[in-house]
């Protein structure tokens, strides 16, 4: 279907013949032309659909009200005609729509009336909604939410902060702690889409909880004791940081600009998020968390999509060009790397559930490096990384879960230069550095009179001067540091304005020194240039 430009209008008051052309435009776009000398009463619900909002668009009105806009409307059609929805309607209009979906209105509106039991509840911004509701019924309007009492910070989440609210599933971390540990014994585990629901005991009063984590974390094992605390708070000075604040006694550090950000194509209703961004010479690699990978040319323009074999139980977190033009994609929760043909094609499959050499519990981060050889980073307490060979045979292991160096707990990427590897040590805020042949050198930084400060860090990218890019998951924040650890430059904080990045999963830099984002929690994919 063609999605008309902004500002795009039908001729109005014109010949008739104008006026022909104009409403078979408009019923072409929403793929009811060959319906045109149908009675409504015929046609089908969801093609009813398409005809009552193809006739209120034609209508222009500068304010549309819109009754669950193409509820009936199968899958395969609805991301097409909610995309062209709004493109028609993003210029000197507004338009209200009611709905029970929260994707639609976290991807499309800034302004949100709550009705409950016919009366108003709630009138505000949604990003406030989503944030800081004012009670648990009201959270659940835009999503899954925990609601978390005072007394519960320190009894589940190991913290003290007295104030009532939400806490939303991708704000947690679920870790398995050692069985001489005194942590929450988990009893259940349920799948709720993209989100897990955690059947938790507290070890000595034994009092039960649920509570619903992002599919993000390791999917733990009924019986294993684990340790839950909120992402967010790991140390709150780093949400607080400004974009050219630093604390006291740092370098100063360069600052970085905007050059440009862009949302990728919705998926039925739902408006996906990237979380991992790879740049070859010509393109830009996401994987997305609905289980898609995309292609992209460096203005934001898709090339090229296409799905994960599968995507049911979990979606895949970082991918990779090899040097021949394939693709090695950590498909996360299916325990193994899926080869890609450029075309999109699977080409092959490395790996299969298991703790020995060439297995993975959980892949999460692959790289390649100028030999064509592939580590791939892996989690769920074989937090290692693995390396293959250019033909797939596994080669050595690195690493081993834990908190001293050369340990890690979730290694979730990886860069290389020349012949040493960095590795995000996410659950430690480090990086550390190996050999290729698979050496423990160093954690980056740790002789400086000021290591770096990373929190929660997630990704690493090799910039073309061959700096450093850490995307800080847990500060809302890109780093950029030399391959000394010394600070080079720094920008955003967490939130979701201009300047700002929530829960940022991914990171890559290419040629021309731009740093594509992936800004998860936003939904977008952000350019810096230092």
């Amino acid at each position: 279907m063609v999605v008309p430009p902004a500002g795009f209008q039908f001729p109005a008051g014109g010949p008739r013949v104008a006026r022909d052309e104009s409403i078979e435009r408009l019923l072409r776009m929403f793929g009811l032309a060959d319906k045109s000398g149908v009675l409504p009463d015929l046609l089908s619900r969801g093609e009813q659909a398409r005809l009552a909002v193809c006739r209120a668009v034609a209508s222009e009105a500068e304010f549309l009200v819109l009754d669950e806009p193409l509820v009936h409307v199968e899958p395969r059609l609805l991301r097409e005609l909610w995309s062209l929805l709004l493109a028609m309607r993003r210029t000197n209009s507004v338009t209200v729509f009611a709905t029970h979906e929260p994707d639609l209105v976290l991807g499309s509106a800034a302004h949100a009336v709550c009705l409950q039991e016919g009366k108003v509840v709630y009138s505000g911004s949604v990003e406030q909604l989503y944030q800081d509701p004012p009670s648990e019924s009201l959270a659940w309007f835009l999503g899954p939410a925990n609601w978390v009492q005072p007394r519960d910070w320190e009894n589940w989440l190991g913290r003290t902060d007295g104030r009532e609210r939400v806490v939303r599933p991708h704000e947690l971390v679920v870790n398995p702690v050692g069985p001489e540990e005194n942590g929450l014994e988990l009893r259940g585990v349920a799948s709720r889409g993209d989100y897990l629901q955690l059947d938790l005991v507290q070890p000595i009063s034994g009092e039960p909880r649920s509570w619903l984590v992002s599919r993000a974390n390791t999917l733990p094992v009924v019986g294993q004791k684990v340790w839950l605390r909120l992402l967010m708070g790991l140390v709150l000075w780093a949400s607080l940081v400004l974009p050219g604040c630093r604390p006291s006694g740092m370098a100063e550090a360069e600052q970085a600009t905007e050059v440009s950000e862009w949302r990728l194509p919705p998926e039925g209703i739902r408006i996906p998020g990237p979380r991992a961004l790879h740049a070859t010479g010509d393109r830009l690699l996401v994987l997305d968390n609905v289980g898609r990978v995309l292609s992209y040319n460096f203005q934001g323009e898709l090339l090229q999509q296409w799905w994960m074999p599968d995507y049911d139980i979990g979606r895949p977190e970082k991918i990779c060009e090899l040097p021949d033009g394939r693709l090695a994609v950590a498909d996360t929760h299916y325990h193994r790397v899926v080869i890609f043909s450029p075309d999109g094609s699977v080409a092959g499959m490395l790996g299969g559930f298991g703790r020995e050499p060439g297995q993975f519990i959980f892949p999460v981060a692959t790289a390649c490096d100028r030999d064509g050889n592939l580590y791939v980073c892996e989690y769920g307490g074989n937090d290692r990384i693995q390396k293959f060979s250019p033909e797939g045979r596994f080669l050595k292991s690195m690493g081993g879960y834990g908190t001293g160096p050369g340990e890690f707990q979730r290694p979730s990427g990886v860069a290389i230069a020349d012949d040493r590897l960095y590795v995000v040590d996410a659950f430690n805020n480090r990086v550390q550095v190996f050999s290729t042949d698979g050496e423990f050198l160093e954690i980056l930084g740790g002789g400086l009179p000021n290591p770096p400060d990373l929190v929660y860090p997630y990704d690493v990218s090799l910039g073309p001067q061959g700096d450093l890019y850490v995307v800080e998951y847990g500060a809302g924040r890109v780093t950029r540091l030399d391959q000394a650890g010394n600070l080079l430059g720094q920008y955003g904080r967490s939130g979701s304005e201009a300047g700002e990045f929530k829960t940022p999963w991914g990171l890559t830099v290419d040629a021309r020194g731009v740093v594509s984002v992936a800004d998860t929690g936003n939904r977008r994919i952000v350019q810096l240039k230092f």
